[in-house]
């Protein structure tokens, strides 16, 4: 039986797809960058948070953890109180699959210290449905995935989309926003 997802993940998550195509809107060409979608996705998210949850962005890895002694940080931190909660790292579809995979690797490795921490990668398509994840009605495709080198798979837990129109081609040129869970 799968977790439920957290209460900020719906809101968040279909928010930052309108986000992304009002943002279309005023720069037809433009492409947005990683850091202004994190900055959004980190504002709605906050907004839909419960009592004692705090977001922070660009938390280091290592004082998450003492045996993580790497430098690098995740974009966004849940915390409930001083526990983290939820880890999220953010990708465009287009960022090189390298480094989308450093990303679950990142998260691997949290997850295999802290095994109650939810670990997530938002996946974001800017106007084009995604190679994966994703079944061709647009909606999460259920398929496992394993992560190379761990013991871990990443399985697509919700897909939201924006369109600007109800046809059935519009879904290939739709803004996507995939949540990938790092799972066991």
């Amino acid at each position: 039986m799968s977790k439920l997802l957290p209460n900020w993940v719906e809101p968040s998550i279909q928010g930052l797809t309108y986000w992304i195509g009002y943002k279309k809107q005023l720069y037809v060409s433009g492409i947005l960058n990683e850091g202004a979608i994190v900055s959004e996705l980190a504002t709605l998210i906050n907004s839909n948070l419960k009592e004692g949850e705090k977001i922070k962005c660009e938390d280091y890895y290592r004082e998450m953890s003492d045996e993580i002694i790497s430098e690098e940080r995740a974009d966004i931190a849940i915390y409930n109180k001083k526990k983290l909660q939820y880890l999220i790292e953010v990708k465009r579809s287009d960022s090189r699959q390298s480094l989308i995979n450093n990303d679950f690797i990142k998260l691997c490795k949290l997850k295999s210290i802290y095994t109650d921490v939810r670990c997530f990668v938002l996946l974001v398509c800017q106007g084009k449905i995604p190679q994966f994840y994703v079944s061709d009605d647009g909606v999460a495709d259920g398929i496992k995935y394993p992560i190379i080198d761990t013991k871990f798979s990443k399985k697509a837990v919700r897909v939201c989309k924006s369109t600007s129109s109800f046809k059935e081609e519009s879904l290939l040129k739709a803004n996507y926003a995939i949540l990938i869970e790092v799972i066991k």
